[in-house]
């Protein structure tokens, strides 16, 4: 991810797209944290009592399937409604015009 925003992000805000990516992944450190600890209090696994285990394996995978998507589908709604579309980066106008046979470099 991070040599994803070395190469798309505009030079003046690769910072704070590396600081904003830095805060994401501790907030879903967090909130991976505190679900463990729902899930666990909700479904009591002890040596020897494994009834619940089922539950809580379907619980866990459920989550980590619906969570990613719906959040996904969620963006991309957000995204689609006010989103001016943005200006192609350099790295893929330079790419557009080599393959239209311009060597031009636009960096």
């Amino acid at each position: 991810m991070l040599a994803w925003i070395a190469r798309e992000a505009p030079q003046e805000q690769k910072a704070t797209y590396f600081a904003i990516m830095a805060a994401f992944t501790n907030l879903s450190l967090s909130i991976s944290s505190l679900t463990t600890n729902y899930l666990n209090q909700a479904f009591i696994v002890e040596r020897g009592n494994y009834d619940q285990l089922g539950g809580l394996f379907i619980t866990a995978t459920a989550i980590g399937l619906v969570v990613p998507v719906l959040t996904v589908f969620i963006v991309n709604r957000w995204r689609g409604r006010g989103a001016q579309p943005s200006s192609p980066s350099p790295y893929r106008q330079q790419k557009k015009n080599l393959e239209n046979g311009n060597n031009r470099s636009v960096l």
